[in-house]
């Protein structure tokens, strides 16, 4: 029996009684692995998860993911499912599962091509394992043979919250085409005449004056760094101010194409002396949070929650109840933020970033860098370049990209202005303070690029 799994860039050679061969093909999103040749195919599993589909003697010809479509070459009668009707020249097999499938066709094979045919598959969604019986009946049947699975990283996506750079809308995109990048996730910005404020915030004409601009510069907006249930949001304020802020982001980010919105579970609750109080008022989190993504879901857009100053980023077991009383929410991972926030967990101790990240790993859809170490004198982190701080950066970046993660590494470098700092006023030439945190940003991404193109394994 061969089992195992099809990485997102890698490709099974299973025709002519040749051995399973893996080899990476690069490309850009949507391009994927190559499956060469046909099979008998006895189980397919898609996305890892859910439950496979009993195939028997077909050939896949098509595979349904959210927002992808792959058609394999010679399509035509689709063939039975697992608990479907026998017999039928035609049937889609649905969803199975929680997993990233949405459908598969398949097709019998009646008059196998004796040459292999190439089949792309999208790098997000893949298929999991393929087994096939050791002698079936088809011309040029294929031995059981010997499988090993490989791993095959994704092409690597870059993209930074660009108001670390400057707020002014141009001094964004004059640092992001500087690095040679093509995407911004934007939280804060400002245009001429207009103060500045956050994209889903400031008034329709300064939108559209981003929108313009944005396209001009040959750039997209790939997620909002949105206010919405932040660190500065407490969850006794009333929900209407919060979705407020939901029905303004909705159709930017529709207009823009972003795809994520970045949110938050509310601010802790606190005592008078700065203490936890003991009911952080989870179910109305929880409430909100179920009322906000469906807003989003309903808009074909994708909510990701961040581990901060808020209750989720509180401990990984507050992180798992909110996922759990999220059901289907995803998450931006912030590889610095648990350096500097108590581990509630653990008191007496910050949270651990590595063991944060392996916790909610299954959600992470986006990934934020940063990196620091703690200064137990402030309170805070003293932020450093990626990889020279406590932050696992290279570690998690390293692992996040054998798994097959295909989402952006966004720069939120804190190296020359920290978001949501308590500290003074900033002191000095505002034209040299500016200059400064402009060439901080730039020299952040470079620096993230350089560590990512030292670890072993990873593309170019």
């Amino acid at each position: 029996m061969l089992e195992g799994a099809i990485h997102p860039h890698g490709a099974l050679g299973i025709a002519d009684h040749k051995p399973p061969v893996l080899a990476g093909n690069g490309g850009e999103a949507g391009d994927g692995g190559l499956i060469h040749g046909l099979a008998v195919v006895e189980e397919l599993a898609v996305g890892g998860l859910g439950s496979g589909i009993q195939l028997g003697v077909f050939e896949v010809v098509e595979l349904r993911l959210p927002q992808r479509s792959v058609v394999f070459p010679g399509g035509g009668a689709v063939a039975k499912q697992q608990g479907g009707e026998d017999g039928s020249d035609e049937a889609d097999s649905g969803r199975h599962g929680d997993g990233l499938c949405g459908e598969t066709r398949v097709r019998q094979i009646t008059n196998p091509p004796t040459r292999p045919e190439k089949v792309s598959l999208p790098r997000r969604g893949f298929l999991r394992s393929l087994r096939l019986p050791p002698d079936p009946a088809l011309p040029g049947a294929l031995p059981a043979l010997p499988f090993i699975p490989l791993p095959f990283p994704s092409m690597i996506h870059y993209t930074g919250i660009a108001d670390e750079a400057g707020n002014a809308l141009a001094t964004q995109i004059r640092a992001t085409r500087e690095l040679g990048w093509k995407h911004i996730e934007m939280r804060n910005v400002e245009v001429p005449g207009f103060p500045n404020g956050n994209v889903h915030d400031i008034p329709e004409a300064a939108f559209e004056q981003v929108v313009s601009e944005v396209a001009d510069a040959g750039l997209s907006i790939v997620a909002f760094g949105s206010s919405i249930g932040n660190w500065a949001s407490q969850i006794t304020d009333p929900f209407e101010t919060t979705m407020e802020r939901v029905e303004r982001a909705i159709p930017r980010m529709q207009r823009l194409g972003t795809k994520f919105v970045r949110v938050m579970s509310y601010a802790v609750l606190k005592d008078e002396a700065g203490q936890d109080l003991p009911d952080q008022l989870e179910g109305e989190r929880f409430r909100r949070l179920r009322e906000i993504k469906a807003r989003f879901d309903d808009a074909g857009l994708t909510l990701v929650h961040e581990n901060c100053m808020n209750y989720g980023g509180m401990s990984i077991s507050h992180a798992l109840k909110t996922l759990e009383g999220v059901p289907g929410m995803r998450w931006v991972f912030d590889t610095c933020n648990p350096i500097f926030n108590e581990d509630r967990d653990h008191p007496g101790h910050q949270q651990d970033p590595w063991a944060f990240y392996q916790a909610v790993k299954p959600a992470i859809s986006h990934i934020h860098i940063k990196d620091g170490t703690y200064d137990a004198a402030k309170k805070d982190c003293h932020y450093t370049l990626p990889g020279e701080g406590d932050g696992a950066v290279a570690r998690i970046i390293s692992d996040a990209i054998t798994s097959g993660y295909d989402g952006f590494f966004s720069i939120e470098p804190h190296t020359a202005v920290v978001f949501h700092s308590a500290g003074g006023p900033a002191t000095g030439d505002p034209s040299a303070r500016a200059a400064e945190q402009y060439q901080s940003y730039v020299d952040y991404g470079r620096a993230l690029e350089k560590l990512v193109a030292a670890l072993p394994g990873t593309p170019a």
